[in-house]
This record gives structure tokens, C-alpha cells and sequence, in this order.
């Protein structure tokens, strides 16, 4: 027997307390849901078991991020984002600014066009989005939908990420990587710049 009860959120996430005997009976149950409509759904786990077992065999919460576009839909709003000025990247520019520091933007003559470029430092940052760069992290989840293709062209964009790395490194250029979902915590974040842009690499 499942029992749900949904709880009150957004049009686009329904959360549900269940009580289930096993996560097949979970998976069973997910499959029946009407989840076109939702982008992602949550499902916290409320087991007969102790918590600290529970929470090491199964986890505290199970996710399933559905894409409820077409790949057409899809297709267009990804080829509608920016590869530069994007909103992390100027959030990180206006931090900079901010500190004193004065920089050049996007040289083509530098492997990968680094979004940042301090040349008397020889120093370089890169401001990578989540999804598009493979970070293993919230944002850096893949649609469920054409996972194959999504595994190829975004592993193709680590790998082309990871020479530019290398092809500066070894013109004597020093790399600073920082990640969308860094922004959210900008104090840390500036702290990082400051001891890379000193002297400290990071």
C-alpha cells in the first residue's frame, strides 16, 4: 500500500510524503503518476526502518527530473543561449570591478577565449555554465530525454575545455575555473579570486 499526500507548491513541483514497503513499489507507483505537466517531482521516503538506516540504504529524498518540452521546444531554447555576457559571467565581472581589479574580455588569440583576462597577472578566469560544462552538481543535471545525445555533446565540451586548460598552461598562463552555481555564494567566491588573482593558485 502507498500513501500519498500531496502538499501544497508550485504549478511545476509536486511533492508527496509516501509510506512504501520497498522502491520497487516506489518505481511502480511513479510510472502511473501523470507527470507531463511537472518538470520535476520529489518523493520523500518515509520507511518502517530507522532513519540512519533508511537515509544509507536509500538516501533521504529520491528526484526525477522530468522534460516536459518537445525537442523542437528544446532545441531552440538551448540554441538560444548566450556562450558569452551571460548572467553568471557579468555577476563575476561586476564582483571584480567592485574589488579594483581591471581586466580584458573574450581574447581570441588565447586558447578556449577566456571570459576574463588580467595580462599583466598572465592569468586567465573562465565563468562555466553548469549544464553546458558537465559540473557535478544541481545544475549540471541532464534532461531525461535524448540522454545519449546529451552525454556526447556535453562530454565532448569537458574535453575541449580541459586542453584549453592545458594549451595555456603551457604558454605559461595560469587557470581559474569558476562555476555557475558558485554564484550563488559570493563572499567564498570572491575570497577565491582574491588568492588566485595574489599569487595563489586555485
Amino acid at each position: 500500500l502507498i500513501m500519498l499526500m500531496p502538499k501544497r507548491t508550485s504549478p511545476f513541483q509536486r511533492h508527496y510524503s509516501c509510506q512504501i514497503p520497498s522502491r520497487i513499489a516506489l518505481l511502480s507507483r511513479i510510472m502511473k503518476l501523470q507527470i507531463s505537466t511537472f518538470r520535476e517531482i520529489n518523493f520523500e521516503l518515509s520507511l518502517c526502518v530507522p532513519v540512519s538506516l533508511r537515509n544509507a540504504v536509500w538516501g533521504a529524498t529520491v528526484s526525477l527530473v522530468v522534460d516536459n518540452r518537445t525537442p523542437d521546444v528544446r532545441s531552440r531554447i538551448m540554441a538560444a543561449v548566450r556562450q558569452k555576457d551571460t548572467g553568471p559571467e557579468l555577476a563575476v565581472r561586476r564582483l571584480l570591478h567592485g574589488l579594483g581589479y581591471r581586466y580584458g574580455l573574450h581574447r581570441r588569440d588565447l586558447p578556449g577565449r577566456p571570459d576574463l583576462v588580467f595580462r599583466s597577472r598572465r592569468k586567465v578566469v573562465f565563468v562555466h555554465g553548469c549544464f553546458w560544462h558537465g559540473h557535478d552538481c544541481r545544475k549540471g543535471r541532464l534532461p531525461t530525454s535524448r540522454i545519449d545525445y546529451w552525454k556526447d555533446k556535453i562530454g565532448k565540451n569537458m574535453a575541449r575545455d580541459a586542453q584549453n586548460v592545458r594549451d595555456l598552461v603551457s604558454k605559461g598562463w595560469e587557470v581559474c575555473v569558476v562555476w555557475e552555481c558558485e554564484i550563488a555564494h559570493m563572499e567564498s567566491l570572491s575570497q577565491r579570486l582574491i588568492r588566485f588573482l595574489e599569487g595563489e593558485l586555485s
